[in-house]
C-alpha cells in the first residue's frame, strides 16, 4: 500500500495537488493536533477525508515523538509530477522532451526538460532545494564553458526556501526565473511565446 506523509500544513487547500495525489498514493496522512477538530477546510480534502484517502494523524504536546507513525510512510513531494503533468499538457507544442545530456560525456549534468522553442535551445530545471539549485547552477555555467547556444529556465518549488548565497549564484547563472510552480503556470507560455518569437 503506497502512502504518503504531507507535513508542511495541516490544512490541504490545493486541490490540483489533491486530485494528482490520488493517482500516486493510497492514502495521505497529515499531522494534526489533537485540538483541531475538522483539519480540511475544502469540500474535496473533507470528501477524500470521509473517503479514508486523507488520514488525520492525531498528535499531542505530550507525545515524545510521533517516529512509529511515520515509519513506513513515503515522505516525499508531486513537485516533479505536477511540472512534468502541466509541461505535457500545456507546453506540448514547444517540443518538450525529458531529461537531456546536453554535454554527452557529462551525464551528471542533466537537464530536466529541453524545449525547442526556436533556434535556440531552452534547458529547464525544477529545483525544490539548495541542493538541486547548486547543481543547476553548475550545469549552466559548464554549459556556458562549452559554449553551447541555450537559454535557461528554472522552476523553483518554493523560491524563498532556497538560501541567500544559492539564489545570488543561481541569478547569475540562469536566464529565467519562476518563483513557484503556480507563477510558472501563470506565465510560461507567455514566455515560451516570446522565446519564439526571437
Amino acid at each position: 500500500m503506497a502512502q504518503a506523509l504531507f507535513y508542511p500544513w495541516i490544512d490541504l487547500r490545493d486541490e490540483a495537488w489533491l486530485k494528482t495525489s490520488l493517482l500516486y498514493w493510497d492514502s495521505v496522512r497529515t499531522i494534526v493536533p489533537e485540538s483541531v477538530d475538522a483539519p480540511y477546510s475544502t469540500d474535496t480534502g473533507r470528501a477524500l477525508e470521509a473517503a479514508g484517502f486523507l488520514v488525520p494523524l492525531r498528535i499531542h504536546s505530550g507525545m515524545d515523538e510521533t517516529e512509529e507513525l511515520t515509519a513506513d510512510t513515503l515522505l516525499n513531494s508531486l513537485f516533479e509530477e505536477m511540472l512534468e503533468e502541466f509541461i505535457r499538457e500545456k507546453l506540448a507544442g514547444y517540443r518538450p522532451t525529458p531529461s537531456v545530456c546536453p554535454i554527452p560525456e557529462r551525464d551528471d549534468l542533466e537537464v530536466d526538460w529541453q524545449f525547442k522553442p526556436n533556434g535556440t535551445l531552452l534547458y529547464l530545471f525544477g529545483v525544490k532545494d539548495n541542493a538541486r539549485a547548486r547543481l543547476t547552477t553548475i550545469s549552466c555555467l559548464e554549459f556556458q564553458r562549452n559554449n553551447l547556444p541555450f537559454r535557461s529556465m528554472v522552476v523553483h518549488e518554493d523560491f524563498d526556501k532556497i538560501g541567500r548565497k544559492d539564489k545570488t549564484r543561481l541569478t547569475s547563472a540562469s536566464d529565467k526565473q519562476f518563483t513557484s510552480l503556480d507563477d510558472f503556470r501563470q506565465n510560461a507560455e507567455q514566455y515560451l511565446e516570446r522565446e519564439t518569437r526571437h
